[in-house]
């Protein structure tokens, strides 16, 4: 959720990473692209480590299916119209 996501083990990892000092949301405007980024890597990771556990446990045929709004992908605020809570 958005406090996952804006928090500030996130902006740490983000920081270390990039090399761009970011500590709070308001450090973001201007490096936004690269926030996007950097956070679309870490979701990617998160989710082909489940799959993988996943596999893992149930075998090779486990598949994973995932929905959500495309507006969400450019509107972080999407979740307001929404009610789902995209980590």
């Amino acid at each position: 959720d958005l406090s996952l996501d804006h928090s500030a083990a996130a902006y740490a990892s983000f920081s270390q990473s990039s090399g761009l000092q970011v500590r709070t949301a308001d450090d973001l405007p201007g490096r936004y692209p690269e926030w996007a980024r950097w956070r679309a890597g870490e979701l990617a990771d998160l989710v082909d480590a489940i799959v993988q556990a996943a596999k893992g446990d149930r075998g090779p045929d486990f598949v994973v299916g995932v929905s959500f709004p495309s507006d969400a992908v450019v509107n972080y605020r999407a979740v307001e119209a929404t009610g789902q809570d995209l980590m």
